[in-house]
């Protein structure tokens, strides 16, 4: 994998973890609060898999498409924190533990 793509995909699984991490850790009403907000960073993430999808697409499709699944998961997670609803969450952080090169 080229060395760029390299680095914006760990940035990608780096935040899957800040996720996953802080979601097992502390109660949705603190995660509610954060700055920046969790919807902020489900976004800048799907920024950072749009130019991975440019720059590996091509190359190497898989990489792409496990980008795409963990954007997903942070942004569901994201909207399940605005609505404070601890069960969607809940499911989507085991959904997220179940992933490959997730850090736990």
């Amino acid at each position: 994998m080229d060395e760029d793509a390299e680095k914006l995909y760990e940035t990608i699984l780096k935040a899957a973890n800040y996720f996953l991490h802080n979601c097992k850790t502390y109660p949705i009403e603190i995660l509610a609060d954060e700055d920046p907000s969790y919807e902020d960073i489900a976004r800048f993430s799907e920024q950072i898999r749009k130019i991975l999808h440019a720059l590996m697409d091509d190359i190497d499709p898989s990489i792409t498409m496990q980008a795409a699944e963990y954007c997903q998961i942070m942004e569901d997670m994201a909207n399940a924190i605005v609505q404070k609803d601890d069960a969607s969450l809940e499911g989507l952080v085991e959904t997220l533990e179940k992933k490959p090169f997730a850090l736990q």
